[in-house]
C-alpha cells in the first residue's frame, strides 16, 4: 500500500466542476460589467479562495463585508448551475472511495470552498457516505488558502497520520503547490481538464479507477 491515509481537494479532483465555476463566473462578470477572459480565469482565478478572487476582480476595493457578499452571489450562481448540470462525482471517484471505506483508509477532504458549498456538497454528492462533515477542512476563517499548506496539515491531523505516510490528490496550481509545502508523501494529480502536468513531476491520473488496484 502506499499510504496510510488521504487527503483529497474537491473541486476538479473528487468533483469535475471546472467548467461549472467558469460558466459562473463569466456570468457574475458580466452582470457587474467585469472583464475576464478565459486566459485571464486561469492564471488570475483558478483554484484561489473567493477572497484573493474578488482583491484581484475589484482592485482591492471591496470591505470584507463586501467582499462575502459579492462572493455568496457568485457562490449561488455555481450552485444552481450544479443542480441545472446534474454533475457526478469524478470518473471513478464512487469505486475508489468505496474501496477505501471497506479497508477502513483514514480519508478527509481539503477544499478552498467557503461553508455554504461545502454544505451543497455534502448533500448534493451525498459524501456522507465516506466522510464526516468534519472530515472537511474548508475556508472557515482559521487556515490560510492554498497555496499555503495550512488546509493540508489541518487535514493530516484530523486523520491522524504524519505527512510523509499521506497521498493527496490535486489538480490546480496552487493546490499542488500546498500538497509539496505540506511535505505530502506522495502526490498524484488528477487531469479533470486535459491539462498539461508535465513540468510536475507527479503522476497524473484521469480516472481514480487507475489507481484502485493497488488499495
Amino acid at each position: 500500500m502506499i499510504c496510510s491515509g488521504i487527503v483529497f481537494d474537491f473541486n476538479g479532483t473528487l468533483f469535475w466542476d471546472t467548467q461549472l465555476h467558469i460558466e459562473a463566473w463569466m456570468r457574475y462578470c458580466a452582470e457587474h460589467e467585469l472583464s475576464l477572459t478565459l486566459d485571464e480565469f486561469y492564471q488570475k482565478i483558478y483554484g484561489k479562495p473567493n477572497e484573493d478572487i474578488f482583491e484581484i476582480l475589484f482592485r482591492g476595493t471591496l470591505s470584507p463585508a463586501e467582499v462575502y457578499e459579492e462572493a455568496e452571489k457568485k457562490e449561488a450562481l455555481y450552485r444552481k448551475i450544479c443542480r441545472e448540470r446534474g454533475l457526478d462525482l469524478a470518473p471513478g471517484a464512487e469505486e475508489f472511495l468505496n474501496r477505501l471505506k471497506s479497508i477502513g483508509m483514514p480519508c478527509a477532504i481539503a477544499t478552498a470552498s467557503p461553508r455554504t458549498n461545502v454544505d451543497f456538497f455534502y448533500e448534493y454528492a451525498r459524501l456522507d457516505r465516506w466522510f464526516r462533515f468534519e472530515d472537511i477542512v474548508y475556508l472557515d476563517g482559521t487556515v490560510s488558502g492554498k497555496p499555503a499548506p495550512d488546509m493540508y496539515l489541518k487535514a493530516m491531523k484530523i486523520i491522524g497520520r504524519n505527512p510523509e505516510d499521506v497521498l493527496i490528490f490535486e489538480d490546480s496550481p496552487p493546490g499542488i503547490k500546498a500538497a509539496e509545502a505540506a511535505n505530502a508523501g506522495r502526490l498524484i494529480l488528477v487531469n479533470s481538464e486535459g491539462r498539461d502536468y508535465s513540468a510536475y513531476p507527479h503522476e497524473v491520473i484521469a480516472d481514480f479507477r487507475e489507481v484502485i488496484d493497488r488499495f
